[in-house]
């Protein structure tokens, strides 16, 4: 297929399939994050973009490609040091 000819279903489709590909050499493992999706996603539109200003294509197909919500939350505890400087910090605060 000509890249003018890729349609933004093909794009959705190749990350559907990226998200849910086995990653180590046919072992089963669990799907790819949204995170590493969307960056794949980001390379895939940056190629377009790239053909797109050359003029290979009229359009970039990746722009109507939907990025996947991302769980930015992240859990973290507090070591022995800043535990303790953050006490410090309360005591000494009024």
């Amino acid at each position: 297929m000509k890249v003018l000819d890729i349609p933004a279903r093909h794009i959705r489709d190749a990350l559907k399939d990226y998200e849910n590909a086995s990653r180590c050499f046919g072992k089963s493992q669990k799907p790819r994050s949204p995170a590493t999706v969307n960056r794949q996603k980001a390379s895939i539109g940056s190629m377009f973009k790239y053909a797109h200003v050359q003029g290979y294509v009229t359009k970039n197909p990746a722009h109507s490609v939907a990025y996947r919500p991302e769980n930015n939350n992240i859990v973290r505890w507090l070591d022995d040091d800043e535990r303790t400087r953050l006490l410090a910090a309360c005591e000494a605060s009024e």
